[in-house]
């Protein structure tokens, strides 16, 4: 998933290519070092993880608060490194 402008939507290419079954791009005007704060990117996440289902969240290491806040929101078991 890439919240931002459309420019962001590219990011989404590279996890297609190497067989990720699906990508979510969010279009949004916030900006990333200042508006898009980490709460609300866990509860889009959150929306997104339960209406699709989704079984593996995986999060780069740049998410960690975001990454906490949306496992206390969806009460799953989380893996890091």
């Amino acid at each position: 998933m890439s919240i931002g402008p459309k420019g962001e939507k590219k990011v989404l290419w590279t996890p297609l290519a190497l067989g990720a079954d699906k990508a979510i791009y969010v279009n949004s005007d916030l900006r990333h070092d200042r508006d898009l704060q980490p709460l609300l990117v866990a509860k889009t996440l959150k929306h997104f993880v339960l209406r699709d289902n989704i079984e593996l969240v995986i999060l780069g290491k740049q998410c960690n608060l975001s990454n906490i806040q949306l496992l206390m929101m969806i009460a799953t078991r989380q893996g890091s490194f």
